[in-house]
């Protein structure tokens, strides 16, 4: 499950995840919310819409949970969303000319030899362009490997999105062209993907642009442009294009939110730090408040004991005195009592 995790696309584990809390489910670190209050120490569970968190993030909560019937509801929904992938694909291709099935065919790109700690995002970051990616089953003996197929609207775009893959040109045991690509994931991580043609390359050089073809193929492309500003599924890519548009405006308002959120946690931190340094000045202060207090109460210890001792000296001198006369009293008193001869 961990590796199907892993490679499902942020849509599917944003969903899983908003029904975890819909569902109030709890993993091994708890709830939705409690997860982000141990694992983000910034925000905590101050920025708990799934969809504004990264996939490594959803990723880590959903395997905290490992009881089988929890495993078993992510599975279910990863299949929903497979199932729902399938239906939105063309129906039914088994008429198609020969013609057609190629250019369908060379619509494609595979990517292949993928290691399972690279997500569909890491992919769209090597490979440039709109397209789809639809997964193919893994090998046996490649558990830790996966292949995927980047699916464009068109050829032309296939061609262009491999044209623009950096990576060191490669053929396979077939003799089809393929680029090696190499990349850093967030953790610091140098893995290594394949990106290969899916037919024999007769498209090798550049394709013609409007500027190279004769004036009747000119005409003719304007008229086509003309043509598909009217098709629906121009306006419906239109549409999406404008879709995607505003949901890099989003992620970009989300993103100066978190820059301002920072701001004000540096700004906070600053605040704390001055006023821990005032409490430790006053604690100074009073120390040496307390010291000289001590001090003095010494001095003023010292000075009524002496002044003590200086009134016991005098009594003591009193006493003797009052003794001495005594014995010269007894004395008196005893020659007086003698005995004539």
């Amino acid at each position: 499950m961990d590796d199907k995790i892993d490679t499902a696309e942020k849509k599917v584990l944003v969903d899983i995840v908003k029904l975890v809390q819909k569902k109030d489910m709890k993993g091994k670190l708890g709830g939705w919310k409690e997860f982000l209050k141990n694992h983000d120490k910034k925000f905590g569970a101050g920025l708990s819409d799934p969809s504004k968190r990264s996939h490594e993030v959803l990723a880590e909560f959903l395997k905290t949970f490992s009881t089988d019937e929890d495993l078993k509801f992510f599975d279910n929904i990863m299949q929903r969303h497979s199932n729902q992938y399938t239906l939105e694909r063309p129906k039914d291709r088994s008429h198609d000319s020969p013609e057609q099935v190629s250019e369908s065919k060379m619509s494609k790109l595979l990517i292949h030899k993928i290691p399972t700690t690279v997500n569909s995002e890491t992919l769209h970051e090597i490979v440039p362009g709109d397209f789809t990616i639809e997964q193919k089953p893994a090998r046996r003996d490649h558990r830790d490997k996966y292949s995927v197929l980047a699916i464009f609207k068109s050829q032309r775009e296939a061609l262009e999105a491999y044209e623009n893959v950096q990576g060191s040109q490669e053929k396979d045991s077939n003799g089809l062209q393929q680029k090696l690509v190499t990349c850093r994931l967030s953790t610091g991580i140098d893995v290594s993907v394949y990106v290969r043609k899916m037919g024999i390359d007769n498209h090798h050089k550049k394709l013609p642009s409007k500027r190279d073809l004769p004036e009747e193929d000119k005409t003719l492309d304007t008229f086509k442009n003309k043509k598909l500003k009217m098709d629906p599924e121009v306006e419906k890519d239109d549409a999406l294009k404008a879709l995607r548009m505003k949901h890099e405006i989003e992620k970009k308002v989300h993103l100066k939110e978190i820059e301002a959120l920072n701001q004000r946690l540096k700004e906070r931190e600053l605040e704390q730090l001055n006023e821990i340094e005032a409490l430790n000045q006053r604690l100074k202060e009073n120390e040496l408040e307390i010291e000289s207090m001590k001090e003095q109460l010494l001095n003023q210890r010292s000075k009524e004991s002496e002044l003590e001792i200086e009134s016991i000296k005098e009594q003591l001198r009193k006493k003797d005195f009052e003794i001495n006369n005594l014995h010269r009293m007894v004395d008196n008193i005893k020659k007086r009592q003698k005995p004539r001869k």
